[in-house]
């Protein structure tokens, strides 16, 4: 795997992608835009998309809004991402930018969950 400079992209030993797995290089603030991710979730049936990372007010949201576009079901894990917190102790203190974009997310996109009730629901499939 390359990076746009021809130099090797590095993971850490907790996100690298295993051998077999998909790898989609994402190339702009989405992982839909310029990427073959839809025609590979398509071919691999997927219809629910859930959903973690950091900063639900860029790079998340474009991704998770673009899954809607496309008409995947999308469910945001609300423990499992963060957004950009202005430099203000109460800002971070209390995920104020964080709040707002999950019930963005709830209000337009998709369903949002905790970790445990995913982990949970699994359970019960």
């Amino acid at each position: 795997m390359h990076n746009f400079d021809g130099g090797m992209l590095k993971y850490s030993k907790v996100t690298a992608p295993l051998e077999g797995e998909y790898f989609v290089k994402k190339r702009f603030y989405d992982a839909f835009i310029y990427t073959e991710l839809d025609y590979l979730l398509i071919n691999l049936g997927i219809k629910i998309l859930i959903c973690v990372g950091f900063l639900v007010d860029d790079c998340l949201f474009f991704t998770l809004y673009e899954a809607y576009v496309h008409n995947y079901k999308v469910v945001l894990l609300r423990d499992c991402m963060f957004a950009f917190e202005m430099n203000d102790d109460n800002y971070i203190k209390n995920r104020t930018r964080t709040k707002h974009h999950i019930e963005t997310v709830e209000i337009f996109i998709g369903h949002t969950a905790t970790s445990e009730e995913f982990i949970e629901s699994c359970k019960n499939l």
